[in-house]
């Protein structure tokens, strides 16, 4: 994944830091509490102000649900394909 900035490389790459990058639903995220507590969705770097890539939450689910009837797939990850863990799904349909 290539980043906006050094700066959002650095953070989006570390271990233990308060941003996250999901990469198969192409999420930035910072946490409000802690790293396992709530997290705020970030449309634009906080520190170059590029806008980010759209993020996928609700086309993923979709698909997941239309094409294999997976309700939940957070709840049912056991059931989501292996090409839904990744950024291959989003990739190969072009997003």
């Amino acid at each position: 994944m290539e980043y906006c900035c050094n700066k959002m490389n650095a953070y989006a790459t570390e271990k233990n830091t308060l941003i996250d990058y999901d990469n198969y639903i192409r999420s930035f995220m910072f946490f409000v509490d802690s790293p396992n507590g709530t997290h705020e969705h970030m449309n634009y770097c906080p520190w170059c102000g590029s806008h980010l890539p759209e993020e996928l939450t609700e086309k993923w689910i979709s698909l997941l649900k239309k094409n294999f009837g997976i309700e939940d797939p957070f709840r049912e990850w056991d059931r989501v394909p292996s090409e839904f863990k990744t950024d291959e799904w989003w990739k190969k349909r072009g997003l």
